[in-house]
Parts: C-alpha cells; sequence; structure tokens
C-alpha cells in the first residue's frame, strides 16, 4: 500500500468551522452524543445477535458498546453532562439485557 493512500482523510474544512463557531464544552457535549449513540447501536447489535451461548460476533458488538460508551463518559464530563449520559447508557444496557456495571 503506497504512504499516500494511509494518510488519514481529515476534514479540515469542518474542523475549521467547528472549532471557531463553536465553544469547547458544546463540542465536547456533541462529541459525547454522537459516541453514547455509537454505543446505544453497538449493545442494540449485541442483543440481536447473542444466543444462549454468545458468540463471536455478539461480544464483538458488546466490546465496541463498552469502547463507544467509554468514550461517550469521557466526552460528557468535558462537556458538563456526565450524569444524563451515564443514565442514559445504563438504561440502554438494561434495555438490551446487559448487565454488568461500568
Amino acid at each position: 500500500m503506497a504512504a499516500a493512500a494511509r494518510i488519514a482523510k481529515f476534514d479540515l474544512a469542518e474542523a475549521r468551522d467547528e472549532l471557531f463557531q463553536k465553544s469547547l464544552p458544546r463540542i465536547e457535549i456533541e462529541t459525547a452524543y454522537k459516541w453514547g449513540a455509537r454505543a446505544v447501536v453497538a449493545y442494540e447489535a449485541y442483543a440481536a445477535t447473542k444466543t444462549a451461548k454468545i458468540s463471536k460476533k455478539a461480544l464483538c458488538y458488546l466490546l465496541r458498546g463498552y469502547a463507544c460508551e467509554h468514550e461517550a463518559l469521557e466526552h460528557a464530563a468535558e462537556g458538563g453532562i456526565l450524569s444524563e449520559i451515564a443514565t442514559a447508557l445504563k438504561k440502554a444496557r438494561k434495555r438490551f439485557g446487559i448487565e454488568l456495571e461500568l
């Protein structure tokens, strides 16, 4: 693979707009909601694929959900909405039958 093909494709125009038009707390809040949504979708996929014996695919969705939830909580803390995001994600885990507390 050529070196140029491995370079990340950053959307610099979008980043400039965001950086100069939004406050850092606003950026953190929006990012927390995005990661939270990703976590819920991963938990939803986990619930749709789990069986009596957990499959590799279901486990991957569960672990992806936890990783996304971690990111959401990190950004939520910076944005001042930690309690709101944590409560919403806890409800999502419960809805999809995920009993492990983070």
